[in-house]
């Protein structure tokens, strides 16, 4: 009777680890034409939303859903569903640091669908230098979903002290060295938990990984030691000293306290924007890289050419 009655415990074990195995094997199986879209917050970036919004679309992107957090409604910002049609979605998403608040809205609206999304913001840039769309990036890197992160490359002000005509891209093409700790993430929905600002807490079982595709820690928004071989995130933090000063004083969609830096005395506040000006542009104007801006240029004068074609 004992000898039963282990034989029978055995077979509940077996049939319990044959069940956990087969659970594993279905949420690791590749993923089957998902979609790519972005989540991203904005601030009264009316001058440089076209641009990121047509440069994310050459590289595949299948909507952009966009949250505007200036305090009144922009009019320009809310008719771009009628430029762009299905491609782009706006809220006006009112309120100081409420930029990870915006992001979780975005999971929660999409969270059912076959879809990757980018947490983002208006001045960040993905850079694919060995795919030719994000989602035979994603395909590469995370075929099963989880996550995948990418440093930021931070862009230099190229000395600019005034904004002049033409593209960000085109304008501002110098860089560090190295690229930065900081990272971004683009997410399977389905297989998130919490978007922070710059990493993704997944649920588990769903890895996050590099641009190689190697495993890593959700829960630092930190990735050491990277490269920009294979995908990056250019950020545009600075752009020229005009522009930064106005960056500043629009301020922060990320955190209520950093608003309060923008407080006091007209002078007093210039010194704590120049001196923060300095601090990102101190290592970020020694490598030319134009990566983005030639992407950009062929896919737009393709573009052009299609459309010539057309007529």
């Amino acid at each position: 009777m004992h000898l039963v009655w282990i034989w029978i415990c055995r077979c509940k074990q077996t049939v319990a680890m044959t069940a956990a195995n087969t659970n594993s094997i279905v949420a690791q199986g590749v993923l089957q034409s998902p979609q790519a879209m972005i989540c991203a917050i904005m601030k009264n970036e009316q001058k440089y939303v076209d641009e990121w919004l047509e440069y994310h679309k050459f590289l595949g992107f299948d909507r952009v859903q966009l949250y505007d957090n200036a305090q009144n409604a922009s009019s320009y910002i809310a008719s771009l569903p009628e430029k762009y049609g299905s491609f782009v979605n706006v809220l006006h998403f009112p309120g100081l640091g409420r930029q990870t608040e915006a992001y979780i809205d975005c999971m929660v609206r999409n969270r059912d669908l076959n879809m990757w999304a980018a947490f983002l913001d208006i001045d960040e840039f993905v850079v694919l230098r060995k795919h030719p769309n994000i989602k035979a990036f994603l395909h590469d890197v995370a075929p099963h979903g989880g996550s995948v992160v990418l440093n930021w490359s931070i862009m230099g002000s190229s000395n600019a002290t005034t904004r002049s005509p033409g593209s960000v891209m085109a304008r501002f093409t110098l860089t560090s060295e190295k690229p930065d700790r900081h990272i971004k993430t683009i997410a399977y929905l389905k297989h998130t938990k919490q978007p922070v600002i710059h990493n993704v807490l997944m649920l588990p079982g769903y890895p996050t990984v590099d641009q190689y595709g190697h495993v890593l820690n959700d829960t630092t928004p930190f990735v050491y030691n990277s490269t920009r071989e294979v995908a990056n995130i250019n950020h545009y933090y600075t752009k020229s000293l005009e522009e930064f000063i106005l960056k500043r004083k629009r301020g922060w969609a990320s955190s209520y306290k950093l608003n309060h830096l923008m407080e006091g005395a007209e002078k007093e506040v210039i010194t704590r924007i120049l001196r923060d000006y300095r601090l990102h542009n101190k290592e970020t104007n020694f490598v030319r890289d134009t990566f983005a801006r030639d992407f950009f240029m062929r896919h737009a004068m393709n573009d052009l050419g299609s459309n010539a074609t057309e007529m």
